[in-house]
């Protein structure tokens, strides 16, 4: 964004400076407010739950975590060496 540009320019670009009285609000072009999608489970695709964030559930948070712990999740790339550092 340009340097002096004014809120109506923000406003028309759709971008917002995140003031504090619109927190979780983006402004859309034309100057409406579209609030934040609530996101999603990683795990199962149901809401979100304050409690478990940023699951939905006790369960999905221990599936990830098992997802985890056995080496379900990794990183693209060359396999690493086999060798111990002694």
């Amino acid at each position: 964004m340009a340097r002096g540009t004014g809120p109506a320019q923000r406003a028309a670009a759709g971008v917002s400076r995140g003031c504090g009285s619109c927190a979780g609000r983006r402004i859309r072009a034309g100057g409406g407010i579209m609030t934040q999608q609530t996101r999603k489970c990683p795990v199962c695709g149901k809401p979100r739950s304050e409690s478990h964030k940023p699951f939905c559930s006790t369960r999905c948070r221990d599936r990830d975590l098992m997802q985890w712990l056995s080496d379900g999740y990794a990183l693209p790339g060359s396999p690493a060496n086999g060798e111990d550092d002694k």
